[in-house]
């Protein structure tokens, strides 16, 4: 059995997502992580270079172009190309987005429910994904699959907020659709924080309009809009919305810009700030759960 974790990004850098911290929070739970850039023209391709050099052997980098696309469909795209090059029946596929993160204090749970999900044959494991807004101190939870076995005709759906196997989108029953069957439904939660950086979220607003709309009209009705609701912006306070948060992104709060800290690549320093022996996945090779 091998565990892949996997994302994909699009200048993550200029556009202010968190992604190598949400990929550090995940690492410690697959043998490789895959990483989809689509073209970046910032620095996000050198900033997955030096992640890669920080923890060699369990970062790769895939180039796969994205397509314009209304709604989701071409995040869709990518990700389901990722899951294409898995191995089918034997690769479980962890998909963590650039904006999600997982806590220390699950992680022996998390590795626990996987190997009990293979050796029971089941294809799916379904958590609670607590969402998180800096704008509001409120949140709301749903539950959805992130982690799967890698079985002919899965793919994304939903911009990666769900995955299933066929053409037609299963109906929800409750909180739950089974997608990928059979599966298992957990109280593990992925700490999904929306809007961390407000002033980033400007940028992601205005390249999401464009990269979904594409029409002028869409374009106007974005900067009247971010005239009227932006003008009187404030820093995020994750410790309003939550106190038990993720090691990994407490040092972001009051932040309003993201920025790459080059803390990041150092295992020590991060084995240290998290209690996750970062420094030893980096010395090691490749292990299977």
């Amino acid at each position: 059995m091998r565990v892949i974790g996997f994302t994909a990004v699009l200048n993550g850098v200029a556009l202010g997502y968190p992604f190598i911290e949400s990929i550090l929070s995940a690492l410690p739970l697959v043998d490789e992580f895959w990483i989809a850039d689509g073209g970046s023209t910032d620095e996000t391709v050198q900033t997955i270079a030096r992640l890669a050099k920080a923890f060699p052997g369990h970062i790769v980098l895939h180039f796969i172009p994205w397509v314009k696309s209304k709604y989701w469909a071409g995040y869709d795209a990518v990700l389901s190309e990722l899951i294409d090059r898995a191995a089918d029946g034997e690769d479980w596929m962890f998909e963590v987005q650039g904006d999600e993160f997982y806590h220390e204090k699950d992680l022996d749970a998390w590795a626990g429910m996987i190997r009990y999900a293979d050796r029971n044959r089941l294809n799916s494991i379904r958590g609670i994904s607590k969402n998180y807004k800096w704008d509001r101190r409120d949140k709301y939870d749903y539950f959805n699959v992130r982690l799967f076995r890698k079985i002919p005709g899965v793919h994304s759906r939903w911009g990666g907020d769900d995955f299933q196997v066929g053409e037609e989108r299963a109906p929800r029953d409750g909180f739950t659709s089974h997608n990928v069957p059979p599966e298992i439904v957990i109280g593990l939660e992925t700490f999904h924080m929306h809007r961390l950086f407000p002033m980033n979220q400007l940028e992601q607003d205005r390249t999401n309009t464009e990269y979904c709309g594409g029409a002028g009209t869409r374009k106007e009705v974005y900067e009247r809009s971010k005239q009227i609701n932006w003008a009187a912006i404030k820093p995020p306070r994750l410790e309003d919305v939550r106190r038990d948060l993720p090691a990994i992104i407490k040092g972001m709060s009051q932040e309003t810009l993201y920025r790459v800290r080059d803390e990041l690549f150092d295992p020590t320093w991060l084995t240290k700030e998290t209690g996750v022996d970062y420094a030893s996945i980096a010395n090691r090779s490749i292990q299977r759960l």
